[in-house]
């Protein structure tokens, strides 16, 4: 009794009996996202896709003329933003600029989307994520979007082999322009404008280690065919100051 799941966009809650589910509520435009942890629709408030190097630019631009993002007492004396190691920065041509910024480390996209006026991946409702929460969809905002409120395994339902292997462009050799995988979504109505939660470069997350270690979600392009399989629970952790090839992020609400 008082188990909860979401469906296909209702929160259903086991019945006096516990013979079965009933529909608490069905989840509909603004609240159109099942929170298992409350029994409740609510506004997930998520960017539909990773940070793209122009976007990424642009805040480059906004800093050298004097804007000032707030930052986390973690990042304290951190100024310097600009992606380090990526080779041909900063030509954002058209033909560069729709892909997602990487070689940014964590301080670099708290920054962003503090200046956004938003903040990383971290928990329902605010604030980081606690290490027992990483795979609580009722907890965690990454696991709640890329499960679909604990209905699946993988951002595009459950992995079915190596037939899902390109739907999220993992298994590749080369990162591509940011919500091109038209598949890579959600089935859930709710949860289907979220694109890119699994593949293309992993994600920083306000989940850190006192050790000044943080957590970067989903796997990326270059991720082999067993990462892909871990679905929504793939992770890396790495320090705070670390930059790849192959991590980005995206920004969530306040």
């Amino acid at each position: 009794m008082g188990e909860v799941r979401c469906s296909n966009g209702d929160v259903l809650t086991c019945n006096t009996g516990q013979t079965g589910f009933a529909t608490e509520a069905s989840c509909t435009a603004p609240e159109a996202q099942c929170n298992p942890g409350e029994a409740s629709c609510f506004h997930l408030d998520i960017d539909a896709r990773e940070i793209s190097r122009a976007e990424y630019e642009a805040f480059l631009d906004a800093v050298a003329q004097g804007a000032a993002p707030t930052l986390p007492q973690a990042c304290a004396g951190h100024a310097d933003f600009a992606p380090v190691g990526l080779s041909d920065w900063p030509d954002v041509a058209t033909s560069a600029g729709d892909r997602p910024i990487t070689h940014v480390d964590w301080c670099d996209a708290s920054a962003y989307c503090s200046w956004k006026g938003r903040r990383l991946w971290g928990r329902i409702g605010g604030g980081s994520v606690p290490a027992a929460s990483f795979a609580d969809p009722g907890d965690s905002q990454w696991m709640n979007t890329c499960s679909s409120g604990g209905q699946y395994s993988a951002t595009y339902g459950d992995w079915d082999g190596a037939g899902h292997a390109g739907t999220c462009n993992t298994n590749t050799s080369a990162v591509a322009a940011v919500g091109s995988h038209a598949q890579c979504h959600s089935p859930v109505p709710g949860h289907a404008d979220f694109l890119d939660l699994m593949g293309n470069v992993a994600e920083w997350e306000d989940a850190c280690t006192s050790g000044g270690q943080c957590h970067a979600r989903g796997g990326a392009f270059a991720s082999n065919l067993v990462v892909a399989q871990l679905g929504c629970t793939a992770d890396r952790l790495l320090d705070r100051t670390a930059r790849a090839q192959d991590v980005g992020f995206r920004c969530c609400g306040p």
